[in-house]
């Protein structure tokens, strides 16, 4: 079993979070626009944000609440990532 496998049952809420998350890293501000595009070219497998919607989905299903909490699951990793960068000094993700 692979991560394709479980998140079968969530494919298409996974791309609905893709859409939802890429307008919600948009910003006017050109600096914050930056940093947001190289956090979009990070991303990974997406577990955390499938883990989301798959609970959602076994609790009674997907709303905009799950999204929200997806996206949120996902930023607060993304910052931690960026916070420790920093706090470590690296000049490249690691």
């Amino acid at each position: 079993m692979n991560i394709k496998d479980v998140t079968a049952s969530v494919i298409d809420e996974i791309e609905l979070f893709q859409q939802k998350y890429k307008q919600v890293l948009y910003a006017r501000n050109t600096l914050v626009d930056k940093v947001s595009r190289y956090v979009l070219k990070q991303q990974g497998k997406q577990i955390r944000p499938a883990m989301v919607l798959l609970a959602a989905k076994l609790c009674g299903g997907v709303t905009e609440s799950s999204y929200r909490a997806a996206i949120m699951v996902e930023l607060l990793h993304s910052a931690t990532l960026i916070h420790d960068d920093v706090v470590d000094g690296a000049e490249m993700r690691r």
